[in-house]
C-alpha cells in the first residue's frame, strides 16, 4: 500500500508470488518526481502519482517481515514469513545495523 500525496490516493501493488520460499529476493522502490518504480526480483511495475506530488508518504512507518495487525497496534502477525533480511537500506541508512545496535529508530519484535 502506498499513499500518494496530495490527493491521498492509495495504490495496491502485487508483484510475484509468495516471498517465504527460502530464496533471497530483491526489492527496490524508486520515486522520481511523480513517477514510482516498484521492482521485485527484476520485475518492475511503474505508476504515476497524479497531481503535483514529489514524494511518497509512507505514514512515517515502514514494516519489513511482518505488519501490525491493526493501525497503531504493536501486535504483529507472525504468520507467512520465515527467513532472513540483509542489505536493507532506507534513504541510505542501514536498517539492519540500526536493529543490531538496538537503536530507537528501529523497533524489532
Amino acid at each position: 500500500n502506498a499513499n500518494l500525496q496530495p490527493a491521498g490516493a492509495h495504490v495496491n501493488l502485487t508483484l510475484g508470488s509468495l516471498l517465504d520460499d527460502q530464496h533471497w529476493h530483491s526489492v527496490l522502490i524508486e520515486v522520481l518526481s511523480t513517477h514510482v518504480n516498484f521492482t521485485l526480483d527484476k520485475h518492475t511495475r511503474h505508476f504515476h502519482a497524479r497531481g503535483e506530488s514529489s514524494y511518497l508518504d509512507l505514514n512515517f512507518e515502514i514494516s519489513f517481515g511482518g505488519i501490525p495487525t491493526s493501525a497503531g497496534s504493536l501486535e504483529i502477525s507472525h504468520t507467512n514469513f520465515h527467513g532472513c533480511i540483509e542489505n536493507l537500506y532506507y534513504n541510505g541508512v542501514d536498517i539492519v545495523e540500526l536493529a543490531k545496535k538496538n537503536k530507537p529508530q528501529v523497533l524489532v519484535m
